[in-house]
């Protein structure tokens, strides 16, 4: 009773993080979109607010990187999502421990993988983008992250393993 519940709302936020991703990827692309369209309008109001004290041009190029991460990071977490939707599809079936969670378990420890070198990506531009001069909010390597991805490819290596010994068991029985 009480892992229907969780199996519910896990399933029921995976689906608002699904929805929000698109909303996310929506956005990072109508900036991108809007920064070529309306260059000249995005230059003015970054002029105003940086007073000649930095290259605006290379600001610009900065933020249109970081969207561009943005959109990236979108694409990392499409995979995470739609992959935990399918491992818990087999548990609300009742049966997880078959192979294919073992290679959506893969697919999620590359995703996160991914994941972490945008990370990486997004601190560099963040940390360049703060040299320039420009306003930022920082920026510090995430160890937890990189923690987490050597986890679920671990998992991902015991449920293969165990996976095979539960299929040998069934075949000699």
């Amino acid at each position: 009773m009480q892992r229907d519940r969780v199996l519910k709302l896990s399933n029921a936020l995976l689906w608002v993080m699904f929805w929000l991703n698109i909303v996310g990827a929506a956005a990072f692309l109508a900036f991108v979109l809007f920064s070529f369209g309306f260059h000249q309008m995005l230059f003015d109001l970054l002029a105003r607010k940086y007073a000649g004290r930095l290259d605006i041009d290379m600001l610009i190029v900065a933020m249109r990187s970081l969207m561009t991460i943005g959109l990236a990071a979108v694409a990392v977490a499409w995979v995470i999502i739609r992959q935990l939707q399918a491992i818990i599809a087999t548990v609300a079936a009742g049966d997880p421990f078959v192979a294919a969670n073992a290679r959506r378990l893969q697919a999620i420890g590359c995703a996160l993988l991914g994941w972490q070198l945008v990370d990486l990506a997004m601190g560099g531009v963040i940390i360049w983008t703060a040299r320039i001069g420009a306003d930022t909010g920082g920026w510090t390597p995430n160890v937890a992250g990189w923690l987490v991805t050597l986890l679920v490819f671990v998992l991902a290596r015991v449920f293969a393993v165990g996976t095979r010994m539960r299929d040998e068991l069934e075949s000699t029985i």
